[in-house]
């Protein structure tokens, strides 16, 4: 779900193991607005970025680094499925 919000992939290297149920307050980052303008509606500080919010929040630090990752290329699709 992280990749999602990232825009990128992100590999769970934590070896944890379970289910966790947990929220992360923090601001969505709008292409071209400061950081300073990310005010929490409770507070008149500003809210974490969604790394800052992971490392603060869960104690997980997300660290980009480069990885082979298995990618599906679809290069044709029809309307209309064609008999086998």
């Amino acid at each position: 779900m992280l990749g999602n919000a990232l825009g990128h992939p992100v590999l769970d290297k934590t070896n944890l193991t379970g289910s966790y149920d947990f929220s992360l307050d923090y601001a969505i980052d709008l292409p071209g607005a400061p950081p300073a303008e990310h005010v929490s509606e409770q507070a008149s500080e500003p809210m974490p970025t969604l790394v800052d919010a992971v490392q603060k929040e869960l104690g997980l630090r997300l660290v980009p680094s480069k990885a082979q990752l298995d990618v599906i290329v679809i290069d044709k699709i029809d309307k209309v499925p064609t008999q086998n």
